[in-house]
Parts: C-alpha cells; sequence; structure tokens
C-alpha cells in the first residue's frame, strides 16, 4: 500500500509539473520575469525537509533490506531466487539514491538562482 502511494505521489508531481509548464508558455516574457523574481525570494526549506525525508528513509531502508535478505539465505532457498531478491533490493536502493540526488540538485539550483 505505502509503495502504490508513494508511485502515486510521483506521478501527481510529474503531472504537476507538466500542467504547469505549459500554463508558462501562456505568459508574457514580463510575467515570466516576475514569476522568476518571485521564486527566488522563496527559502527551499519544502526541498530540504524533503531531502532530510528521503535520507532518513534511506538510512532505515538499508538495515531493513540486509535483515531481510540474511532471513531469506537462511530459509535455504535457491540461488536463482536469492540473486533476483538481491537485484531487486538493489534496484530498489538505486531509485532512493537517485531521488535523493534529484532532490538535493534541485535544491542547489533553487538556492544558486
Amino acid at each position: 500500500m505505502a509503495t502504490t502511494a508513494f508511485i502515486v505521489l510521483l506521478l501527481c508531481f510529474a503531472v504537476s509539473r507538466l500542467i504547469t509548464s505549459r500554463s508558462v508558455s501562456a505568459l508574457s516574457v514580463e510575467q515570466k520575469a516576475m514569476l522568476v523574481d518571485v521564486s527566488a525570494s522563496k527559502r527551499p526549506w519544502f526541498f530540504v525537509a524533503l531531502a532530510a525525508l528521503v535520507i532518513v528513509l534511506l538510512v532505515l531502508s538499508i538495515p531493513m533490506l540486509t535483515l531481510r535478505l540474511r532471513r531469506l539465505s537462511a530459509l535455504g532457498l535457491p540461488a536463482a531466487y536469492m540473486r533476483g531478491a538481491r537485484l531487486s533490493s538493489v534496484i530498489v536502493m538505486l531509485g532512493l539514491v537517485i531521488l535523493l540526488g534529484a532532490m538535493v540538485y534541485n535544491v542547489l539550483t533553487f538556492v544558486s538562482q
């Protein structure tokens, strides 16, 4: 359930960005400049808090995935299944690291504007 909710959240962010980027085309150059000025005055605390949340999630998920893999290997399951379980764990961690990297990049580019 939580995974589905997270995927829905990411899809909502993507749709939101798409709608926003399409609506910007209706603005004049002066209105776009006003948006840039307003955006520069905002603090990036939302993105910093989100990045901190992802870091906490990453730190908590590493031991959880490690314990899960240890329990699975103690069951004596076939090597092919264990390779798949390890690969799926690595993919999840990679996704979290990419998400964290994108958020940190977003904060750094937002602050430098």
